[in-house]
């Protein structure tokens, strides 16, 4: 195995957020890991449990030791002197040690940072784009010397996405680990041939699903297929969730995988939507005599279906949003044209758009963009740019204040 330029020994601090901590441990390739969370148990506590049982569970991909520990998320002297005695208990100073500042809150990064300046240790912090910025310490009379390295996401390609999506869950659990899907043949399609007729003759599935057939299956191949052809390695098909202490599932994601750095969740559906039946009517009776007062009941009953389909979209949308964390990216799959006021709501919501008449492009744009077409026409910002959570900037700015 290559050696590591980084310190073998790492703090980090746990958030709700644990991709970012997964790729930089990836990256970083520690030999020891110790992860400080506060008592807080969503921000914290639990997170920090989740991603330690994480690192166990692949530990093929992560050979390293998991060391849990509390801190303060408030008292700045305290989050200082716990880092400092257990640098002391392990090392005997912080001079050999690395923080990850990307996790916890400011208080506790800003406490990272007056403790490794005072004790010449070195500070990580995962930024925007998979980028990796180092501050180690500088004998020159400055306290650090900056750098950025680029994460190669091709890194995180053999971790199953369920995993991660498990990891990152706090009030649900996976009921149904859905199907797992690759390629049948080790040279991948064409993604320009794939129909959704021939869709699965591509497929290998595993753990095929007994349930009946349904309307979406033909589109949810059909864009497993397309996926994998475009270079993604595995995905999930599938995956049922369900609120802990329950038994009936509450939601459902169509496919799952792993592609540059980021856990995606894709959400296909195939049918119309039922204010198009109400024109569908139309059409077929134009012939008829139909009074003007039955035209407005018709109306009325266009527009009421038109408002609750936006709205349980935009339910669905941001549920699913919610499931992929902070750096997650969600498709949405539609074979009919959406509503405008839908294409914003994804817009404003980071949510990319692709249709099954033009999915083998649309897809292979998203992919590479990491966001949605019309995103890209209005704004040269990459998608990450719009996320919530410190980033170096407001850090730097923070920590300016502090001295």
């Amino acid at each position: 195995m290559k050696t590591s330029p980084y310190p073998s020994i790492q703090f980090a601090f746990a958030g709700r957020q644990i991709w970012p901590l997964v790729l930089a441990a990836l990256h970083t390739q520690p030999k020891r890991l110790f992860l400080f969370h506060s008592s807080d148990s969503d921000e914290s506590y639990y997170p920090a449990h989740r991603l330690e049982e994480f690192f166990r569970q692949n530990a093929r991909i992560f050979p390293f030791e998991c060391i849990l520990c509390r801190v303060s998320h408030d008292n700045f002297g305290e989050i200082k002197d716990t880092l400092h005695q257990h640098a002391q208990s392990i090392h005997g100073s912080m001079s050999q040690i690395a923080v990850n500042i990307t996790g916890g809150n400011k208080l506790m990064a800003i406490a990272a940072f007056d403790l490794a300046k005072a004790c010449h240790a070195e500070l990580l912090y995962l930024e925007r784009g998979n980028q990796i910025v180092r501050f180690v310490p500088a004998s020159d009379g400055a306290p650090f010397h900056i750098s950025t390295n680029t994460i190669d996401p091709a890194i995180a390609n053999d971790i199953d996405p369920l995993d991660i999506l498990a990891c990152q869950m706090g009030a649900s659990e996976i009921q149904n680990k859905g199907e797992l899907i690759r390629l049948s043949n080790s040279t991948p399609p064409s993604p320009e041939k794939i129909t959704p007729e021939n869709a699965r003759k591509f497929l290998s599935i595993q753990n095929s699903s007994n349930k009946k057939p349904a309307i979406g299956d033909s589109l949810e191949f059909f864009a497993a297929a397309i996926l994998l052809a475009h270079g993604v390695k595995t995905l999930r098909r599938g995956v049922e969730l369900r609120p802990k202490k329950t038994k009936a599932p509450h939601s459902e994601i169509d496919l799952l995988f792993i592609w540059n750095g980021r856990l995606w969740l894709v959400d296909c559906k195939d049918k119309k939507p039922c204010e198009e039946y109400v024109r569908q009517f139309r059409d077929e009776t134009r012939h008829l005599p139909i009074p003007d007062h039955a035209q407005d009941i018709l109306s009325r009953i266009q527009n009421d279906l038109s408002r609750s389909h936006t709205q349980v979209m935009k339910e669905d949308l941001a549920a699913i949003s919610e499931m992929g964390g902070v750096l997650g990216q969600v498709v949405c799959v539609r074979s009919a044209q959406l509503s405008s006021e839908i294409i914003q709501y994804a817009n404003d919501h980071h949510i990319a758009v692709a249709y099954k008449n033009s999915l083998a492009r649309d897809i292979a744009f998203i992919l590479k963009n990491n966001r949605t077409r019309d995103e890209h026409l209005s704004s040269d910002k990459p998608l990450s740019q719009h996320r919530n959570g410190h980033h170096l900037d407001d850090l730097a700015r923070a920590m300016d204040a502090s001295f």
